[in-house]
């Protein structure tokens, strides 16, 4: 069953190596643990969800995030230092994407007022020190008529997507995953097309070596209430869409559909190509009440090798007995013919008691970043921590329906139903075939600064793969 809308708007929105961890054991070793050393990108900021992205032509990195605008920050020494660039209209959620050498694009969700979801599109020819004016992809928007927003490029072609929700008006009648496309590099996107009506809720849409476009999504099988998690290919640039199931795992309720408990996902699926045709599909699922997720919070790979056609079985990437959410995957950018790939997650551990699940955490639950990496097609995995204790207390996966005050940019201190980190970070591949995870890192409380007694602002950083197998 379809989740809770997680549309938000936020108000008011020094280097550790980490080696191999106990907690980090889920998968067997197959090659040297990885090292990270961690870099600030930006210092107290309300900014949430950061993304990276690498422009393989030159190897600068593309850091981005929201608050007010869409902000982005560049990098030409491998994530080691970081300088602002330029921003772009979108208040609520953000994605941006690599059409070309210094060609980005980015997508937001809220229109200058922030008030309808209009989703403006804009793009950069400079490589991200200024921004278009944006092309607003449905101006007759009202409220929240659209959800988490997508976009992906390859030069000139422009395929943006997003999901049809019923908590605003709109004169688009489609249901579900949406997709509009431009072939003139952003400045005109022709009439919606669907993409999957049955979407829940949908991960990020990206272009195969083959030129083919693929976004995974989350769904319900309305026969037997089992979690679904399934793909959307175009093969004609985003026209039009064939569906598939990737993954099932079944309801956890005995007998079929219950109103109360189900899987879920904790945001959101992600698919990505190595250079040797094997795809992975990462995803996580929690038990949970309709609200709440309590327990059972999990990441899960899959791949397949014939481009779609079939796929393993799902393998748990995340520690047994340990609360892991918001996977992301990359591969080697480029056209390598490597054969592996990095997934990174948040995972839990306590001090003391029981795991309590994401949205119940507090004083006495740590989150570290995990990274999960494969160098054998996902045969084996090795997991390691890329940034260890970066935030204490609960990582909310319940939308605007966490009431924590962290939401309204207020309290340093760890609580339930804390969402100040909101739904996902991301992760990249350097040239050279290392890892690159970006996330946000819980400020210090005991400074007399207001940044960290009175508000929820974090530290944005990078964890950068120093020793380790290479992709």
């Amino acid at each position: 069953m379809a989740r809770t809308r997680r549309l938000r708007r936020i108000l008011v929105l020094g280097l550790v190596l980490a080696a191999a961890a106990p907690l980090a054991s889920a998968a067997r070793a197959t090659s040297t643990a990885p090292g990270f050393l961690q870099h600030p990108v930006q210092g107290a900021t309300y900014d949430a969800e950061p993304g990276i992205k690498i422009d393989p032509s030159s190897g600068r990195l593309y850091a981005y995030s929201f608050d007010s605008s869409i902000r982005t920050w560049t990098s030409t020494n491998d994530g080691q230092s970081w300088s602002p660039s330029g921003s772009a209209v979108g208040a609520g959620d953000a994605d941006l994407a690599v059409g070309g050498p210094g060609l980005l694009y980015t997508a937001g969700l809220l229109d200058d007022g922030g008030t309808n979801t209009t989703i403006p599109v804009s793009v950069s020819k400079n490589g991200g020190q200024s921004f278009s004016s944006p092309v607003l992809l449905d101006r007759s928007a009202t409220g929240v008529a659209w959800d988490r927003q997508w976009l992906a490029a390859s030069g000139s072609r422009v395929v943006v997507t997003s999901r049809r929700v019923s908590d605003g008006t709109s004169n688009i009648s489609l249901s579900g995953l949406v997709a509009w496309v431009s072939t003139d590099g952003g400045r005109h996107f022709g009439s919606p097309r669907s993409v999957a009506g049955d979407a829940d809720e949908s991960g990020p849409i990206f272009f195969a070596p083959d030129g083919t476009l693929w976004e995974l999504y989350a769904a319900t099988d309305g026969n037997n209430g089992d979690f679904l998690i399934k793909y959307a290919k175009s093969t004609n640039g985003g026209t039009s869409w064939s569906r598939a199931i990737v993954a099932r795992e079944p309801d956890p309720q005995t007998g079929g559909d219950n109103f109360l408990t189900f899987y879920d996902p904790a945001h959101f699926p992600v698919i990505t190509f190595d250079g040797h045709g094997t795809y992975y599909a990462a995803f996580s699922a929690c038990d949970g009440l309709i609200v709440v997720h309590t327990s059972n919070c999990h990441v899960d790979v899959a791949t397949s090798t014939n481009k779609g056609a079939s796929w393993s079985s799902p393998r748990k990437l995340s520690a047994t007995g340990h609360t892991a959410v918001f996977p992301w995957v990359a591969t080697r950018p480029g056209r390598t013919t490597s054969n592996g790939a990095d997934v990174v997650f948040f995972q839990a551990r306590q001090t003391a008691g029981p795991d309590p699940g994401p949205d119940l955490g507090g004083p006495l639950t740590t989150w570290d970043v995990i990274v999960a990496q494969t160098r054998d097609g996902g045969k084996t995995w090795t997991n390691a921590v890329a940034a260890p204790a970066f935030h204490t207390g609960s990582e909310c996966t319940s939308g605007i329906a966490c009431p924590g005050p962290q939401q309204q940019g207020f309290g340093d201190v760890p609580t339930p139903f804390d969402r100040r980190d909101l739904d996902f970070f991301e992760v990249t591949v350097d040239g050279s075939g290392r890892a690159i995870a970006i996330y946000p890192n819980d400020r210090a409380l005991g400074t007399s600064s207001n940044d960290d007694e009175v508000t929820s602002k974090i530290n944005l950083m990078v964890a950068k793969q120093q020793m380790g197998t290479a992709l």
